[in-house]
Formats: structure tokens, C-alpha cells, sequence
């Protein structure tokens, strides 16, 4: 029992060892697999183990209690005494006649003997010196006649013999004269006490092998090495089927998981494919037909919304044409009615039809820029030597602004596209200018570099200016194209700003604060 313990500790011990590797090597949100292991390895070795033992234990009492003691010794009486009396038959005989009485016929008839022989083994040789009966079959199933067992015989080893055959059950009784001189005399024997020594012997036997039984097996802790390799191999069919019950399950949850995936980063084209049954296959298939479905539905989407945004490019274009075309109508009226007059200094009609085509024609440009926007090629690249380009190119224009520079001389180099990096930024510095202009005072503007992370060489670039500001609904709409606060503008210079950010990995923030100015904030 003791070492059944000792077993049962040391095969949970790896057990646990096993399930926390298979655990830890798990991955989050995959760990079905492990948790139907521990389930399975419990719902067998719980009732498992308790019954083992139980059944062990029972085993080995019941074997305990059937080898009491003095059975054994008491069959073996049994069976001495049925050969003592057998035997003192014979002895009776042989003292009623001694050696050197004759037996005949007569002698032997009378006291039941079925064959009497006396013999002298001379030169290993069997001579025959008296006979009755010996034309008797039985006689030659005698011991005498076995030149092996003739010593044995006559040291006086072996005194008699159970004959059993199909005429009958005989008992065969030696004399030993002296070394080389024996008597043998045989008689019939009653079935019952033949079948009552049988019966006997049988018990014996049994007993003796539950003897060896409980030697071997039970007081050498066999039975409970054999327990515990019952409980091993319960244990690893436990896992085995674990194993394979959760591979059925898990490994389609796991290709669901991994096609949820692919869906949420748009890839609609690979189904899953894995092998599965019953509500496990339901399942995949209706996660391949709903990816079916939202691919025709995304395709659909998308020719709609293309549709839409060319109906709203065709409305604004529309919109703006007809903006710029009524004020040229009405300036060319104008010219052709004031034909011959005196000039209006008030209004110049051909000044307005200048004006207007301009419009159209920056409209065109920006149009033209925001969709033909190239892809971004970057270069490891200076943000301070672009930055000091523009404000020196700025510096130069009519009304001046004083600009404040913080740039950061340690500043890496970061990979962006010169010219059009050059393009957001010249966007971005000069509506800070626009908007310090508004005020009657315009105050400096700051363009300031940091470093926001040595490891991963990211940096930041801020541009402020202490403006007019803007409310948050406007700052929430600022990058959506065709949305603009100016009352000529088209709504598209920010757009392509955040356009150029995205191409570049970058992010882009705008803090604003009505009469207070605006701040924006690249991360590079």
C-alpha cells in the first residue's frame, strides 16, 4: 500500500509537470486543449485510484483470509493418513508372510493381492526369484519395472505407489529385504477413497498456489505495482483521448479565430478550410458563407461609395464652376452695356473676370494635386533642414511674421519624402500665418523639434501660433475634403497634409482654443 502511495505522488508529480508545460507553451485564448486534458486525467483517476486500491486491498485481505493458518498442514495429514493406511495393509501382509514363506495363488486370493513378486537386482538387472499373478496387465505399470526409480526403492525413499487405471485403482507396496532383495505386493483400492485423496490433492494444490500467489504477488507488492501501472496507462489513455477530442474541437476554434483575423484586416478571399464534424463543421461553414456574404456586401459598399464621392466631386466642381462663371457673365454684360461710356472706377469688370479665373484655376490645381497625389518615396532625410527652408522662404513674403525656432540639433534622420513633407508642413505654417494675421496684433509663431524616443528614433515637430483659433466642431471636420473655414478656399489643403502624414507612418494632432491660437503636433 505503501508504495502504491508512494507511485500514485510521484505519477502526479509529472503529470502536473506535463500539464503546466503544455500550458505555458499554450498561447492566451488557445488553452482548450490543456483545460480538457486536466478534466479527462480527473474525471478517470479520481473514482480511479480509490477504486484500485479498494480493489487491491479486497484482493489482497481475501487472499490473507483464505490461507489461515493450519490448512495446508491439515491437508497434508489428510493425505499422509490415507497413504499410512494403504500402506499399513500391505505391512500387515508382509508380516503374516514373512520372507521365507511361499505366497501362492491361494494366499493371494485370500488376502486380495492382485500380484506379489519378490526380486533381486543383480548387475542392474531385475531377477524375478518369486511370482503371483504377474500375468496380471497391472504389473506392468509397477515402479520395479523403472531401472531409474530401483534405487530409490531401495533405500527405502519410496514405499508404495497409487496405481490408476482403466480396470481399476490399485496400491502398490513395498518390502525391502535388504540391499538388493524386495518384496511387492498389490491390492485394489475402494473409488471413494481414490476420489476422496483426489479431492484432497486438488485443495492442496490450490492452496499451495495461493501460497505462491500471496508470496509473489501480494507480500511482494506486486498487486499494487500492478495497480499502479493501471493507473499510468488510464492516465496517459485519459490524455491520448483528451488529445484527440480537443484537437477536433480546438484546432477549428483556433482556424475560426485565425479567419476572424484575416476579416477584420480585410482579407475576405481565403475561407477556412479545416477538417471538422457535426456542430463544429455548422459552424465553420456559416463563418465561411458570413465572409461570402460581406465580401459581395464590401464590393457592393465600395461600387456605392465610389458612385457617391463622383456625384459629390461632380456637385462641387459644379457648385464652384458656376461660382467663378456667374460673376465673369455678369462683368462681361457689363463691359458690353459700358461700351463707349465713361470707365466706373468703382467696379472693373475685367479686373473681376481675372479674379474669378484665378479662382478656377487654383481650384484646378488643388483638385488635380488631391487626387493625382504621388506615393510617398522615403528617404533618410533632415526635418530641421526642411523646416529652416520654409520659414526662410516665408520670412521673405510681404507682412512679416516672427517665427520662433526650437529646433533640436541632435535631431536622427528619419525616412520621408522631401518635397512632399516640405508641401504639409508649408501648408500647415502658413495657415498658422493666416490665422495670427487675423488678429490685430499677430504674435510669433513656434516650430519646435523634439526627440520623443531614442530607441525607435521618433521625433516630434510642433507648429504654434497664438491666432483666432478654431471651435472644436471645426477642428473634428479640418481634414475631411471639401471642408474649409475660408471663405474662398476649397477645402482641400489639409486633406492632402493628412494624406502625406499617413504615406509617411506619421500621426498628426490638432489643439485648438478659440482667441487663443492653435497648436499642431506631427509625430515622425
Amino acid at each position: 500500500m505503501n508504495v502504491f502511495l508512494f507511485w500514485i505522488l510521484i505519477i502526479a508529480f509529472f503529470l502536473s509537470f506535463y500539464l503546466y508545460l503544455i500550458y505555458r507553451r499554450s498561447p492566451k485564448g488557445f488553452r482548450f486543449q490543456v483545460k480538457l486534458t486536466i478534466t479527462f486525467i480527473l474525471l478517470v483517476l479520481i473514482p480511479a485510484i480509490p477504486l484500485t486500491s479498494f480493489v487491491s486491498a479486497l484482493l489482497t485481505r481475501g487472499v490473507e483470509m483464505l490461507l489461515l493458518p493450519g490448512i495446508e498442514r491439515s491437508l497434508s495429514n489428510s493425505l499422509d493418513i490415507i497413504r499410512y493406511q494403504l500402506e499399513e495393509r500391505g505391512d500387515i501382509f508382509f508380516k503374516i508372510y514373512q520372507e521365507s514363506d511361499e505366497v501362492d495363488q491361494k494366499i493371494a486370493t485370500g488376502n486380495d493381492i492382485v500380484y506379489y513378486a519378490k526380486g533381486r537386482i543383480q548387475n542392474g538387472s531385475l531377477q524375478l526369484l518369486e511370482s503371483v499373478g504377474i500375468q496380471n496387465s497391472l504389473w506392468r505399470k509397477s515402479l520395479i519395472h523403472q531401472s531409474e526409480v530401483i534405487p530409490s526403492l531401495l533405500n527405502g525413499e519410496i514405499k508404495s505407489q497409487l496405481i490408476q487405471v482403466e480396470e481399476g485403482n490399485y496400491f502398490e507396496v513395498y518390502d525391502v529385504l535388504n540391499k538388493n532383495e524386495f518384496r511387492v505386493a498389490a491390492f485394489s483400492v475402494d473409488p471413494k477413497i481414490v476420489i476422496a485423496k483426489d479431492n484432497i490433492s486438488e485443495s492442496l494444490r490450490i492452496y499451495n498456489s495461493l501460497s505462491l500467489f500471496k508470496k509473489s504477488v501480494v507480500e511482494g507488492q506486486i498487486i499494487w505495482g500492478f495497480s499502479t501501472l493501471l493507473i499510468i496507462i488510464m492516465a496517459v489513455i485519459a490524455i491520448y483521448a483528451a488529445k484527440i477530442l480537443s484537437r477536433g474541437i480546438s484546432e477549428p476554434i483556433q482556424e475560426l479565430t485565425a479567419g476572424m483575423q484575416r476579416v477584420a484586416e480585410g482579407n475576405l478571399d481565403k475561407p477556412v478550410t479545416v477538417k471538422a464534424k457535426d456542430e463544429i463543421k455548422f459552424l465553420v461553414d456559416s463563418f465561411n458563407k458570413m465572409a461570402r456574404d460581406l465580401k459581395v456586401s464590401q464590393e457592393k459598399l465600395v461600387q456605392a461609395e465610389r458612385l457617391a464621392a463622383w456625384q459629390d466631386v461632380a456637385r462641387r466642381v459644379s457648385h464652384e464652376i458656376k461660382n467663378s462663371l456667374t460673376p465673369i457673365q455678369l462683368s462681361i454684360r457689363r463691359i458690353v452695356e459700358n461700351k463707349g461710356r465713361k470707365k466706373d472706377s468703382k467696379f472693373d469688370p475685367v479686373e473681376t473676370i481675372y479674379a474669378e479665373l484665378e479662382s478656377l484655376r487654383r481650384f484646378a490645381t488643388d483638385f488635380s494635386e488631391f487626387a493625382r497625389l504621388p506615393q510617398a518615396n522615403l528617404e533618410k532625410d533632415n526635418v530641421n533642414e526642411v523646416i529652416q527652408s520654409i520659414v526662410t522662404l516665408l520670412e521673405a513674403e510681404p507682412g512679416v511674421i516672427n517665427f520662433k525656432l526650437k529646433l533640436d540639433k541632435n535631431l536622427p534622420l528619419v525616412n520621408l519624402d522631401r518635397v512632399q513633407f516640405r508641401r504639409a508642413l508649408h501648408n500647415i505654417i502658413k495657415n498658422a500665418i493666416e490665422s495670427s494675421r487675423a488678429k490685430p496684433s499677430p504674435g510669433e509663431i513656434l516650430v519646435e523639434t523634439s526627440i520623443v524616443d531614442e530607441n525607435q528614433k521618433t521625433i516630434q515637430i510642433k507648429i504654434k501660433d497664438w491666432g483666432e483659433g478654431m471651435e472644436a466642431e471645426v477642428v473634428e471636420k479640418i481634414f475631411e475634403p471639401y471642408y474649409s473655414t475660408k471663405q474662398r478656399g476649397m477645402g482641400l489643403g489639409l486633406a492632402i497634409v493628412k494624406k502625406i502624414i499617413d504615406d509617411h507612418n506619421a500621426t498628426i494632432d490638432y489643439k485648438s482654443f478659440p482667441g487663443k491660437g492653435t497648436e499642431v503636433i506631427i509625430v515622425l
